[in-house]
């Protein structure tokens, strides 16, 4: 698959562990992401680095994401220039035949949600998102999300108190279920997240979640990407998952 050329427009940080980026698409032709589908990034003199799409509006593709390691700290720093990447990759993640659903994010994990907002209007999502401290949230995403669809609620949940639900995530998408009936509770976080999700959140309908590994080659052939002990893999099956799939993999981690 050939990188596609991309011209850096926006590139800042807007809490203070999550950066926005926004690139210009210089070849859109047959490019047509779906939600939770991601790319393979590359700068100028370093390795590819994945990244979910959060939003494209045909010309112009929005990442939302953190600093991870090396690849990600070169990013947060590179404000101009041209990058390429390659994709989109992963299955999509079709909520359509669904009525209601609520979107459980903790932390950068609502970097693919714009995106699924965007493309099922017709489905009635509720979002909780929540961090560790309130310095790690970022209004401009919250306002970013609502300009998309006006409908949208979207509540906030902050281990310190200062922004919204006093708690974590987790609390907080426990309060909502047991006022609202949804049809698929989906969450995207950290591993340690997900893992109390699909083993300690009391749900009767389906659970879906998207966890994190390692992702090289993101075509299937290199396996960094296996959901060990399963034969999933991350690139290929996924990037989302019923929690009963990846459950295994899951209690693993320490």
């Amino acid at each position: 698959m050939i990188p596609r050329s991309c011209l850096v427009v926006e590139n800042y940080r807007c809490s203070e562990s999550i950066y926005l980026l926004k690139l210009k698409l210089l070849d859109n032709q047959d490019f047509d992401p779906k939600p939770l589908q991601f790319v393979m990034l590359w700068l100028p003199g370093i390795k590819e680095i994945p990244l979910s799409i959060a939003d494209y509006n045909g010309s112009q593709i929005l990442f939302i994401y953190r600093i991870r390691g090396r690849g990600t700290k070169a990013l947060s720093e590179y404000k101009h220039g041209f990058v390429g990447i390659r994709g989109p990759l992963g299955k999509p993640f079709d909520i359509s035949k669904y009525r209601s659903v609520l979107v459980v994010a903790g932390g950068v994990g609502i970097a693919p949600i714009p995106f699924l907002v965007r493309k099922f209007n017709g489905v009635e999502i509720d979002i909780v998102w929540g961090v560790k401290r309130s310095s790690e949230l970022c209004r401009d995403i919250v306002e970013y999300i609502r300009s998309i669809r006006s409908d949208i609620r979207i509540y906030l949940a902050s281990e310190d108190g200062e922004i919204g639900f006093r708690g974590t995530v987790l609390d907080l998408a426990k309060e909502l279920v047991l006022k609202k009936q949804y049809d698929v509770v989906f969450a995207v976080g950290p591993n340690e997240m997900l893992k109390r999700f699909c083993m300690d959140f009391e749900f009767n309908g389906l659970k879906f979640v998207a966890p994190e590994t390692i992702v090289k080659c993101g075509m299937g052939m290199c396996g960094s990407c296996i959901l060990s002990p399963t034969h999933y893999l991350l690139c290929k099956d996924g990037p989302v998952f019923l929690c009963n799939d990846v459950l295994e993999y899951l209690v693993r981690i320490d």
